[in-house]
C-alpha cells in the first residue's frame, strides 16, 4: 500500500471502539445498513460514553482496564478490522441493532490523532509518520508530574499552579490537539514559565 492510499472509517465513542478493536464486541450497531466488505479503521470519537462504561463493566467485570483506559484513546484513529457482514440479527450480547456491522480480525494500531466525522469516511493510510517528539508530549499530558515538578492530574498539561500561572493566550493554545499545534503551545508555555 502506497502513502496515497486511502481506508474507510467509522467513529465511535470510548470505550466502545476500543472494545472493537480489542476483539470483545464482534458487532458495531448501526441505524442504517452498509454494504461494505474488507478493512475498516475504528475510530474513537472525542466523547466518552460513561452509561456504556458502566453497562459494560457490569456484564464484562475481566474489561474494566481496558475499559478505563480507553479515556486516554480518544480523538483518532485506535485500530483496524475486517467487515465481513452487515445483519438484522446476531446472538452477541453486543447487539442491539437495528443494524449490525460483523466484524472480524481486529487489531490495535499506534493511536494515531484523526478528526473523526459521522458516518463512513476516507483515511489517508497508513498516515504519515508521527513526528518524532510526538510520544513524549503524549506522555507528559498523561504522566503525573508537571514540569515544575510538581504532581499533577493526568490528562493535564501543567499541574493546578502552573496552569493559573499562564496568560489567557498560552492556556487557550493548550486546548489544541496533538499534532494540530499542542506540542508548540506546550512548549511556549513552558518557556514562558522558566523565562
Amino acid at each position: 500500500m502506497n502513502n496515497k492510499s486511502t481506508l474507510k472509517a467509522i467513529s465511535s465513542h470510548q470505550p466502545w471502539a476500543s472494545m472493537l478493536v480489542l476483539g470483545h464486541k464482534p458487532v458495531e450497531n448501526r441505524p442504517k445498513p452498509w454494504n461494505h466488505r474488507g478493512p475498516v479503521l475504528i475510530h474513537a470519537s472525542l466523547t466518552f460514553d460513561n452509561d456504556g462504561a458502566d453497562w459494560i463493566i457490569e456484564n464484562f467485570p475481566h474489561l474494566e482496564k481496558p475499559v478505563l483506559d480507553s479515556k486516554d484513546l480518544r480523538g483518532g484513529i485506535v485500530g483496524k478490522v475486517n467487515m465481513v457482514d452487515c445483519v438484522t440479527e446476531h446472538t452477541s450480547p453486543w447487539f442491539c441493532g437495528p443494524k449490525g456491522y460483523v466484524f472480524e480480525d481486529p487489531e490495535t494500531v499506534t493511536f494515531h490523532p484523526y478528526k473523526g466525522q459521522q458516518g463512513v469516511f476516507n483515511v489517508p493510510w497508513p498516515p504519515p509518520a508521527l513526528i518524532p517528539d510526538r510520544q513524549w508530549y503524549i506522555d507528559q499530558f498523561k504522566g503525573e508530574e508537571c514540569q515544575c515538578g510538581a504532581e499533577k492530574k493526568a490528562r493535564n498539561a501543567f499541574c493546578l499552579g502552573c496552569y493559573k500561572a499562564l496568560p489567557a493566550r498560552y492556556k487557550q493554545a493548550l486546548w489544541s490537539r496533538f499534532g494540530e499545534g499542542f506540542e508548540q503551545a506546550y512548549d511556549d508555555a513552558v518557556k514562558w514559565l522558566n523565562g
